[in-house]
């Protein structure tokens, strides 16, 4: 069998584990939070967009492949890298020593994510707060951020075509008002908009109290934002759908043109969509597992999660295409035309669209409550994402948790500041779009890593231990380890080329904006080459030899000193048993670990 290294042997400081760390107090608290964590300004701005783009309901057929070739496969290979070690995305990685720059480079990726993260979640409680006016301020053109050029249509005139100079209320609220973009004839110097910087004060005390109470305390809570989401979500759905001609809408959605579907653009970003959706790449999906129970059964659940973000993203979808017909045909509003930003459906579009229901200012908190606590859970998830992996990794700090949650919180703060100004306001956008491509590299990583230099057998024998005997199929290891990475490198190889030529067309305007978003997204990356180097060169004997040795898993074991015993004992004894039912799966030969 395959051997498994202690510290000890390798002569390394040895992993202690983190025995205050706590756990869920039921497994639905993994569940509801990873399903809060995948439900914000994401899903109901790229969901519509494809929706849109690829006419109707065809975008699912992209959305499906992903969830079952790439989504499904990682998300639970991650859950299994998090429960089985109950440790985050650094300290994970002693299931190959020579990848432990990936969980550096994940750390400062996510470092810098949640800064924007921040600052999106600052848009919906800015949206939110203003629905308490007594008239939406995005309805009005009266308004001291408002130009001459503003205009707000009462209802659709045929005789009348909207010139292009003429710009929609809800536009112009949306740039001028949160974005604080000065309009186009006026020296554009850097301002901070108000209202963000003071929502972002906010967030970020929020987001550092409910850290520093711990994993059972934050359980608790997205649990009850799931369920608030998921009515909130419900109640605006059934409102749209009773809409004036809602019926006919639908049947547009559901029968949709074949000739539209024509967009391999946004077929390869909707098949790496549901990856962005978990953030899997992202580590949080292994985060979160890694406070689990040790015999949870992770891969019901994956299959669960996968089911219920297909039919949100369908009702998603529903609504943006709904809610597009609608006001297109009444007021002659196309809002997935205006190219000043890519959230077109929950800043420009949705914001009409609930002004002009009865009741707006209920449908309009209804509808940025449920985004609030979507995108507030994403940075919530994040930061206990971000202190997981220092404090499992880094004993000495352990002591000091809350302080050090406290100052990571300050610092960052500073930096989201820099989000809050119209001209970082931009480079969010930028990041934001982004961010799917990051994600998948590390995926990619991810599988290699436990799939083929950790190696099927002890993959195979592990997963049995972990889940009380019940076996990952065969069809489901090959999908996971042939077909997925195939997939995945592909659509990335095609979405890398697809950014850099959209960058083209934008350069000589952008140039900035385009230098930070490689610096931010791509310089992480050399931590994994660097550690790689580091490792090589501290080590002994010929380039196979030390890439051997140090391919080896060190302290991989379960942490709870029961299931640690159970686990030497089936490694130690070599049960027949189990290594009957591993062997006897005739994949491929056992030759790819380092034994």
């Amino acid at each position: 069998m395959a051997t498994i290294l202690t510290s000890y042997d390798t002569g390394s400081k040895p992993f202690k584990p983190d025995i205050s760390r706590g756990k869920w107090s039921s497994l639905t608290d993994f569940y509801t939070a990873t399903l809060t964590h995948s439900f914000g300004i994401k899903t109901f701005s790229i969901i519509p967009l494809y929706a849109v783009s690829t006419s109707g309901i065809l975008f699912i057929i992209p959305f499906m492949v992903g969830l079952l070739i790439l989504s499904i496969p990682l998300y639970f290979m991650q859950s299994f890298m998090g429960q089985f070690s109950s440790s985050g995305y650094i300290s994970v990685y002693r299931i190959a020593p020579l990848f432990k720059g990936i969980g550096f480079s994940i750390l400062i990726m996510n470092l810098a994510t949640i800064c924007y993260s921040i600052c999106l979640t600052s848009y919906t409680l800015t949206y939110f707060l203003a629905s308490f006016n007594p008239e939406l301020p995005w309805m009005t053109c009266n308004n001291g951020w408002n130009t001459h050029n503003c205009t707000v249509v009462q209802k659709f005139d045929e005789n009348h075509t909207l010139a292009y100079s003429e710009r929609w209320s809800t536009i112009e609220y949306f740039v001028h008002a949160v974005r604080q973009v000065p309009p186009e004839d006026e020296d554009e110097v850097v301002i901070v908009s108000w209202r963000l910087l003071l929502c972002t004060i906010i967030i970020w005390v929020m987001t550092t109290a409910i850290t520093i109470q711990g994993v059972e305390f934050i359980g608790k809570l997205l649990r009850y934002f799931c369920y608030i989401i998921l009515v909130c979500l419900v109640i605006f759905f059934l409102r749209i759908i009773f809409l004036e001609r809602g019926l006919h809408f639908i049947y547009h959605f559901f029968i949709p043109k074949l000739e539209h579907f024509n967009y391999f653009e946004y077929f390869m970003f909707g098949i790496i969509l549901p990856i962005s959706l978990y953030g899997t790449g992202g580590g949080t999906v292994l985060t979160l597992s890694s406070y689990n129970n040790f015999h949870a059964d992770i891969k019901l659940y994956s299959w669960i999660n996968a089911i219920v973000l297909l039919n949100i993203a369908i009702i998603v979808g529903i609504c943006s295409s709904i809610v597009e017909d609608y006001l297109e045909e009444h007021y002659n509003f196309r809002f997935f035309y205006y190219e000043i930003t890519d959230f077109q459906l929950p800043f420009v579009g949705m914001p009409f669209f609930i002004g002009k229901l009865e009741i707006p200012n209920f449908w309009a908190l209804v509808f940025y409550l449920m985004l609030l606590l979507g995108e507030f859970s994403t940075c919530v998830v994040q930061m206990l994402s971000i202190t997981t992996a220092i404090f499992d990794e880094f004993e000495l700090l352990r002591t000091y948790k809350k302080g050090i949650t406290i100052a990571i919180s300050c610092c960052l703060f500073i930096f989201s500041v820099c989000f809050t100004t119209n001209e970082g306001t931009k480079i969010v956008q930028n990041l934001f779009n982004a961010s799917s491509i990051t994600l998948c590299v590390v995926c990619f990583l991810d599988i290699m890593i436990v799939v083929w230099f950790y190696g099927r057998e002890k993959f195979q024998r592990d997963v049995l231990f972990l889940m009380q005997g019940k076996m990952y199929q065969t069809w489901e290891f090959m999908i996971l380890r042939f077909v997925t990475p195939v997939l995945i490198l592909f659509v990335t190889l095609i979405n890398i080329a697809i950014y850099l030529s959209e960058l083209y067309y934008v350069q000589n305007k952008y140039w900035d904006i385009i230098l930070i978003t490689i610096l931010v997204k791509a310089l992480p990356t050399i931590l994994i080459f660097s550690w790689i180097l580091y490792k090589m060169k501290i080590s002994t004997g010929n380039i196979l030899v030390r890439l051997k040795r140090i391919c080896v898993p060190t302290d991989w074991y379960p942490i709870d000193p029961g299931d640690k015993r159970r686990y030497d004992d089936v490694i130690g004894a070599c049960s027949e048993n189990i290594r009957d039912l591993v062997t006897n799966i005739d994949i491929v030969d056992d030759d790819d670990g380092y034994d």
